[in-house]
């Protein structure tokens, strides 16, 4: 794990877009 600004705005906006990918693939299903 590296503690740069940097990778944390990256794991960030990752999971960000996971969430939303998520949330939009549960609206599909539902």
């Amino acid at each position: 794990m590296f503690g740069t600004e940097e990778n944390v705005a990256v794991a960030v906006n990752l999971l960000s877009w996971g969430c939303l990918l998520a949330v939009s693939l549960m609206q599909w299903f539902v």
